[in-house]
């Protein structure tokens, strides 16, 4: 059985807001994992429910079973999972102190790891070591850029962090649970130049993490359209779209980084 939770982009019953757009339009994507993995769904989520309704539908759900094959729990906007309120509650819970009733329970870490210092990895190290993936993003190949699009970003410390994480769980995870990490890198017109320096980085690790580039507008919240525009440099009316195809075609970009969209 696949167990699911989450909010308007998990709910099986999902109707937009202006009631135009029902679930029936399409498959939700528990319901695509239990056709492609050919396992019974339970999907328990709720348009416009919170964080806090996830995580309790969920568990008491959980506490039901005894044989969960796949458990998927989809939290958005809740900010930095190891400075969010919300997350810690999660890592904090005592039910989740305890795997031993399910064996088979994996996470994916989603970090842009300013905060995932040594003392809480420490802290949460039942969580940590359970990681099937750890997803740092990153968004600059070199300390230049990186003060540049992260503005109060210490990047001695993002290492010191990365590389903590690195040798304590990356290097010892169960090759047989198909462990993964990677950096991620949204790019934009002050960063894309960058790239190839934070191939250079991911190839000082004997186990190399993957590099993903993707491109979107996180919101009109955290950037204006005005601003977007400047920096929406793979858009083809950017002036410096074709500058940024010369820099991604070099060959250990196009040999290693995995780009969401070809150019």
């Amino acid at each position: 059985m696949i167990l699911a939770a989450g909010c308007s982009w998990t709910d099986s019953n999902f109707i937009s807001s202006d009631k135009t757009v029902k679930q029936e339009s399409w498959p939700m994507w528990p319901e695509i994992m239990g056709k492609e993995l050919n396992l019974k769904v339970k999907n328990v989520g709720l348009s416009g429910c919170d964080n806090k309704y996830i995580f309790d539908a969920c568990i008491d759900e959980v506490w039901k079973h005894t044989k969960i094959d796949l458990c998927v729990v989809m939290w958005t906007g809740s900010g930095e999972i190891f400075h969010s309120q919300v997350y810690r509650k999660v890592f904090e819970d005592p039910r989740l102190q305890d795997f031993d009733k399910w064996p088979n329970i994996q996470f994916c870490l989603c970090t842009n790891g300013t905060m995932m210092t040594p003392k809480i990895q420490n802290k949460y190290d039942h969580i940590m070591k359970r990681a099937e993936s750890f997803r740092f993003s990153i968004d600059a190949g070199d300390r230049k850029t990186y003060e540049k699009v992260r503005k109060g970003g210490d990047w001695n410390m993002l290492w010191d962090n990365i590389e903590y994480c690195y040798e304590k769980y990356i290097m010892k995870m169960d090759t047989t649970w198909n462990s993964r990490w990677a950096f991620n890198l949204l790019l934009q017109d002050d960063n894309f130049e960058s790239l190839l320096n934070l191939v250079a980085i991911a190839e000082t690790f004997v186990k190399p993490p993957e590099i993903y580039v993707n491109m979107l507008h996180w919101s009109e919240d955290i950037m204006s359209n005005e601003t977007f525009e400047k920096m929406a440099v793979w858009q083809e009316s950017h002036p410096r779209h074709e500058a940024m195809k010369a820099a991604l075609s070099h060959p250990k970009i196009k040999n290693y980084v995995n780009i969401s969209a070809p150019f």
